[in-house]
């Protein structure tokens, strides 16, 4: 390698390992776990509060770990299985989705609406 290509690889590596620090050191904690059904918000459980939560609606049902400020679909009886292979959530604005139960789990901070991006708007 040329010393040139050395610089610019270190320099490289240098802006991803302070963008990652950047990320790290301002994601923000959520305070709350919001749940919906078809849209509408049907409970709102704070996050320092360890639990289990059983959504039932007929023949439907979603189980939501709350556990450690981390929540986490643990079990579901939907055909594709997805929200319960969907990574555990820990920050706000993020979400885990049953599409075919039309659930969905969002991560909130008191006081804060989720921000909108170019894309939702």
């Amino acid at each position: 390698m040329k010393k040139m290509d050395v610089i610019v690889a270190i320099l490289f590596l240098m802006i991803a390992v302070g963008l990652f620090g950047y990320n790290v050191a301002h994601r923000e904690v959520g305070s709350f776990v919001e749940i919906a059904k078809n849209g509408q918000v049907v409970q709102v459980e704070p996050l320092a509060e360890n639990q289990e939560i059983i959504l039932e609606y007929g023949d439907q049902y979603n189980k939501i770990l709350i556990e450690n400020e981390v929540v986490t679909m643990v079990d579901a009886n939907c055909r594709d299985q997805l929200c319960v292979h969907t990574a555990p959530l820990k920050t706000v604005g993020r979400a885990i989705v049953c599409l075919p139960h039309r659930v969905s789990v969002v991560i909130q901070a008191n006081g804060t609406e989720p921000e909108v991006d170019g894309i939702s708007e």
